[in-house]
């Protein structure tokens, strides 16, 4: 049975087929070498956000000299929990839902207070 090849490893294997070094992957396109063995790795985690991936991803891919849509489509599976988790992130820290869940809990709580001297 043949194992079915990753996305970093292929990644890999086809910058070492254009004997492309990560130093010099890394001097064309201003990517640290700690991140570009974090994409070939698929050690997501280790780069500073989902944005960057993207970007690393696609700089790689242009270098290497593949095809960004294919690479993109191949890579949005493994990245879609952390995609998920980032907008939950967000959508937590947003100033704009503190407000307006703090506002929501003030009114609840008037309205309780209300009810509870009416009563």
């Amino acid at each position: 049975m043949q194992e079915i090849e990753g996305f970093g490893s292929s990644l890999k294997r086809e910058r070492e087929l254009r004997r492309i070094t990560l130093p010099e992957l890394s001097q064309a396109t201003r990517i640290r070498i700690k991140y570009l063995e974090a994409i070939e790795q698929e050690r997501f985690e280790k780069l500073p956000g989902l944005t960057f991936l993207k970007g690393y991803v696609r700089s790689y891919i242009r270098y290497v000299g593949l095809d960004p849509g294919e690479a993109m489509f191949r890579l949005e599976p493994l990245i879609r929990p952390m995609a998920l988790e980032q907008m939950k992130t967000s959508f937590l820290h947003n100033r704009r839902f503190k407000v307006v869940l703090g506002l929501l809990i003030a009114v609840t709580g008037l309205i309780l207070l209300g009810k509870g001297c009416l009563g």
